[in-house]
């Protein structure tokens, strides 16, 4: 297949950006010093199985950063970073992209930390509780379904079904019959598509609702402020 116009000029606008990325420098003992910090008293969660950080350029897919439960590791989008801070600020040179770059990829880095210490400090609740949460709006729209067949079931046996062969003279023939039989058919095969279609759409939401709701995310969220109140933070990457 040959690419559009607007892929060559994403494929153009990545090589070109990829280039000034800017280079950084990365401590790690005082990142993972950090997300040890439970609360503003210090209290330090046992350092041990400290995460593993990689730094990735690519896939541009929307992507910043990720935390791993399974390998208790993070990974770090740089490219992706870059072009969301760039697209987010819009700074005029390229001293001050270098400064929203910097502040971008702490932010990222402190937001997956903050996965890694809840997921350290209480393991399988906090996923369970996400899980949950998942299945239960699953399982409403799954309900809502039911009682939409319900209520289609109930029109078409009560109403349009009757007003078909009571309006028909052909009342009990074959023909009259197999009028109504398609009329239905084809008013189910057209509701079940549409069913099908509202059910895949929340099943999309129900995933993105239960991801920035449940606390796992929420936590991470909330860590992340902590590169705003505590100056240290900004020790964590030494921009070029």
């Amino acid at each position: 297949m040959t690419p559009s116009v607007k892929d060559l000029q994403r494929l153009f606008r990545l090589m070109i950006s990829s280039m000034f990325v800017p280079r950084f420098r990365f401590d790690k003992s005082l990142f993972c010093e950090l997300i040890r910090r439970v609360n503003a008293e210090h209290n330090i969660v046992a350092p041990e199985h400290e995460p593993e950080v990689e730094f990735t350029m690519g896939p541009v897919d929307g992507t910043l950063g990720q935390f791993n439960a399974q390998t208790m590791s993070i990974t770090i989008d740089v490219l992706e970073i870059f072009l969301f801070s760039q697209d987010k600020h819009r700074p005029p040179t390229y001293e001050e992209a270098k400064q929203h770059f910097d502040d971008e990829v702490t932010r990222v880095l402190a937001h997956e930390g903050g996965h890694w210490q809840l997921e350290k400090r209480m393991g399988w609740i906090p996923r369970v509780e996400k899980l949950l949460l998942h299945f239960g709006f699953l399982g409403l729209g799954a309900l809502l379904v039911l009682v939409a067949y319900f209520i289609a079931a109930q029109f078409v046996t009560a109403v349009l079904l009757p007003n078909i062969l009571g309006s028909s003279h052909w009342l009990g023939s074959v023909f009259g019959w197999g009028l109504a039989i398609v009329t239905v058919v084809g008013f189910y095969a057209v509701f079940g598509r549409v069913i099908t279609r509202l059910f895949t759409i929340w099943r999309i939401l129900t995933t993105i609702v239960a991801y920035h709701i449940c606390y796992h995310e929420r936590y991470a969220r909330q860590f992340e402020k902590r590169v705003e109140a505590d100056s240290t933070w900004r020790k964590v990457i030494e921009v070029d």
